[in-house]
Order: C-alpha cells, then structure tokens, then sequence
C-alpha cells in the first residue's frame, strides 16, 4: 500500500515538473517591438519619406506631431471616440475630394468650436481649381459637421521638394 501511495507521489512530482518546465521560459527576452512601424530600405532607395512619415512611432511627442489635436482625451472629458470617428471620416473625404494632390498627411485641429485642417498640396493644378477645392471642402465639412471648418493648405509645385530622406 505504501509502494503504491509513493508511485502516485512520484508520478504527480513529474507531472509538476514537467508542466512547469513546459510553462515557464527562462531565456532573455529578444527586444524587437522596436522595428515596428520602421520603414524599410529598399535596394535602389526608390521611396520617398516627408519628415512626418521618415521619424519613428516612439518619437511621437518628440520630433513628430500628433496628427489630430483636440482635448476630448483628457480627464472625464467626453466625445473622444466622437472625434476619432469624425478624424477618419475626414481623412477619407479628403483623399476622395483632393485625390492625387494631397501629398502630406492631415493634421486636424480642434479649438472652440472650429475644426483647422492643415496639410500639403500639389501646386501643379491651376490656383482657381485650388481654391475651388479649398472652398468646396469647407464648405462641404462646415455643413456635416454643423460647426466651421477652415483649411489652411501650403502648395509645393515638385514632390521632390518634400522629401526627407530615401529608402
């Protein structure tokens, strides 16, 4: 009877040990959260990177802007899930209104009750159309949004003129 109750014991130590061993890892932790968000180099450095998109996700607050201002983060301030839908809302009606000239990303701004879009268009097209679109677009957010909304563009007439660096 006592070989048997020690056979059991012994068999539940192994079990023990075993998932012990299978359950813990004791090797060094391997540090690569820090390339995502990176973008890699390419062999002939073909891609083009502005300034916002050549600094690093971890430099954010740093050297890189936040690319949507408002205050509905902090503390018992309500609407922040409001403002990020209406931040992705934007973004996409502007890809869809201003196409191929936009070559920055929005930065949105919200003051008071006004909503500033400031970003980098292509100065190839006729000033009338741009001005056109400025329009338009303002006139067109003021509208959903129910509040002003003013958009300050800066135009460049080559691409080239933006770059940072290559990769």
């Amino acid at each position: 009877m006592a070989s048997v109750l020690l056979n059991r014991v012994a068999h539940h130590n192994r079990l023990v040990q075993h998932c012990f061993h299978r359950c813990l890892q004791t090797s060094s932790v391997y540090q690569k959260n820090l390339r995502s968000g990176v973008p890699k180099t390419t062999v002939k450095r073909s891609v083009k990177l502005s300034y916002e998109t050549a600094q690093y996700p971890y430099q954010i607050g740093i050297t890189k802007s936040w690319n949507s201002w408002h205050t509905s983060n902090l503390h018992e301030e309500e609407g922040a899930s409001q403002a990020a839908l209406e931040d992705e809302m934007i973004r996409k009606f502007l890809k869809g209104i201003w196409g191929n000239r936009l070559i920055s990303e929005c930065i949105i701004k919200r003051q008071y009750n006004t909503i500033t879009l400031a970003f980098i268009s292509n100065g190839k097209a006729a000033i009338k159309e741009l001005n056109f679109l400025t329009a338009f677009t303002e006139e067109l957010f003021s509208h959903i949004f129910k509040r002003p909304v003013k958009i300050e563009t800066q135009t460049f007439v080559e691409s080239d003129d933006t770059v940072f660096k290559w990769v």
